[in-house]
């Protein structure tokens, strides 16, 4: 029997994607961060209307999970940032929450993901930088 070839094989596999082959563990948590991205967003348009954008965009594969970019655009000034970094396993946790390019943090599960994100998003120097994204949408 003769093999596939190449071009037959990874058309199989791109056809078999979907949501049901990939963990639910991973689909909750990153379904988590999308609603986070969201939330950052609706706070950061208050008197930008839409001109600020918060994504989850995903990065390259890591030892810790899918490395998935919280970033925040402001498509009028062509600005572009990444705000902090998610690892997300196939089980969905622990999420490695990298918010300064260190050592990240641990989170076992949605709830301690969420706990750090606003402790993260509460220090000073973020509130600033979250401030800087809305004057420059302003501009």
């Amino acid at each position: 029997m003769a093999k596939e070839t190449f071009e037959k094989r990874i058309d199989k596999i791109l056809s078999s994607l979907d949501a049901n082959t990939i963990g639910t563990g991973y689909e909750q948590s990153k379904s988590r961060l999308r609603g986070i991205c969201d939330k950052i967003e609706a706070g950061l348009c208050k008197d930008a209307k839409k001109a600020i954008v918060v994504s989850l965009q995903p990065g390259f594969q890591a030892n810790m999970g899918q490395q998935l970019n919280i970033v925040v655009e402001i498509p009028e000034r062509h600005y572009q940032d990444t705000l902090f970094r998610a690892y997300v396993p196939l089980t969905g946790q622990p999420v490695q929450l990298d918010f300064y390019g260190e050592e990240p943090t641990k989170a076992e599960t949605l709830e301690e993901m969420e706990d750090a994100i606003l402790e993260f998003l509460n220090k000073p120097e973020i509130k600033s930088r979250l401030n800087d994204y809305r004057g420059l949408a302003k501009k």
